[in-house]
């Protein structure tokens, strides 16, 4: 990855931009879980974001998420870092967000 600082006409910093491009797609959250499950078979790096880690502190957010299931898990997003050729088979059922 590659982030660099972007600064815009009246000189305010927009920091950690990636300076290579991105693809925003979207999916269900069937989706999304089907889609980690495989880049944990498969070891790609990623991340994702539940509902559990919304609001409240990051300590009750850390707890709603010990006391969730993986199976009751509602999935925000999932972030995939890898080779095109290697995410888009895994990819290929979400749609371009826009």
């Amino acid at each position: 990855m590659s982030f660099i600082h972007f600064i815009d006409k009246d000189e305010s910093v927009h920091k950690s931009i990636s300076g290579l491009s991105l693809i925003v797609l979207r999916g269900s959250n069937k989706d999304i879980k089907k889609a980690r499950n495989q880049f944990i078979e498969n070891d790609i790096p990623f991340t994702d974001f539940t509902e559990t880690m919304t609001g409240d502190t990051y300590k009750e957010q850390l707890e709603k998420t010990k006391e969730t299931s993986e199976e009751a898990m509602n999935y925000f997003c999932i972030v995939a870092f890898g080779e095109k050729e290697v995410l888009n088979p895994i990819t290929k059922k979400f749609s371009l967000w826009h």
